[in-house]
């Protein structure tokens, strides 16, 4: 029991360490120039590109879950194909309103998963980025700020629209392909796949595909719900024990856990089966992420005291996550 709580307390103790800093590099990533806070940036954006007030664009937002909950239910897919015409028809129309709202960041974890990702990555020297299932592209901004060569992918080409739009606005290039381009085997050096996987039928067949198209030692970074959540209908796939076992056989080894993101690395040998490991696995896997999570600690800190500098300074002197990483 010691053990247990000796170990829970040094992981909150670095996740409390590392929220500060995620938090200012999203921020300073996404906001526009002129712009008070992180929120209203956003509205703003929304507002400038589908021709609405900023009152009109915030009821759109606090309503979009339950749109999207209850176009799903009346349309009620029960095929792939019927999946993926909602996602193609319906969706795009809503999921800006929803996307845009949940980056506002009104839970402070947001962006933990796609930042730490991104620390993984600089440590390494990777460049190559794959947003898979973009959405907004809120994460490929993040990602091209920070000095990646970045590539958004989605399956509506409206939402791929609205991405490069927000591109375009900040002076921003990227590559933008849809769901028909076929992606190059062994090309990307990270993957993020955020909020994708749990509206796919086949999720281990997408994972494939994402595998094959990462280089040896590349980043995988996905996000992918446990349990059923009611408020959302449209999730139809779990971040299961079947879907982790499939991932073992893809040579996916798991290095890190942050929030609602599971951080895999692909290696050239077999993954052990966890499962196997019984009572001692929890242990081990508590004390293997903090011990990996300690070495992140430098940027971390180092990132801390830039922004303090920076507030200090009037904001003169930004400094990117790259920076701080190659330091």
């Amino acid at each position: 029991m010691g053990l247990y709580a000796s170990v829970n307390t040094l992981m909150r103790w670095l996740t409390a360490i590392s929220t500060e800093p995620c938090l200012k590099a999203w921020t300073e990533a996404l906001l526009l120039p002129g712009e008070k806070t992180l929120e209203e940036s956003l509205l703003a954006e929304l507002a400038q590109f589908f021709h609405l007030t900023k009152g009109q664009v915030r009821a759109r937002c606090l309503s979009a879950t339950a749109d999207l909950a209850r176009e799903w239910q009346q349309r009620n897919p029960q095929t792939a194909q019927d999946m993926v015409d909602f996602y193609l028809n319906i969706a795009p129309r809503i999921y800006p309103f929803e996307l845009m709202w949940y980056h506002a960041i009104h839970d402070e974890r947001t962006p933990l998963d796609a930042l730490i990702a991104m620390v993984y990555a600089l440590q390494l020297g990777y460049r190559k980025c794959l947003d898979f299932g973009c959405g907004i592209g809120s994460h490929a901004i993040v990602f091209k700020k920070n000095g990646f060569d970045v590539t958004l992918n989605d399956i509506s080409r409206e939402l791929l629209t609205f991405a490069e739009w927000r591109f375009h606005i900040r002076g921003l290039e990227a590559t933008f392909v849809d769901s028909d381009t076929k992606l190059t085997r062994d090309h990307f050096e990270i993957i993020i796949a955020f909020d994708v996987l749990e509206h796919l039928a086949d999720p281990i067949g997408v994972l494939r595909l994402l595998t094959d198209s990462l280089v040896s030692g590349g980043i995988l970074c996905i996000t992918m719900p446990e349990v059923y959540e009611p408020d959302y209908p449209l999730h139809v796939s779990y971040y299961s024990d079947h879907v982790r076992r499939e991932m073992q056989k893809l040579r996916l080894l798991r290095i890190d856990k942050v929030w609602n993101g599971v951080i895999y690395r692909k290696v050239d040998y077999p993954v052990l089966n966890e499962e196997r490991w019984s009572v001692v696995t929890p242990i081990v896997k508590k004390m293997r992420y903090a011990i990996r999570r300690r070495k992140l600690q430098v940027p971390f800190q180092r990132l801390i005291q830039t922004c303090h500098w920076q507030e200090a300074n009037g904001g003169v002197g930004c400094v990117t996550w790259a920076d701080q990483c190659q330091r």
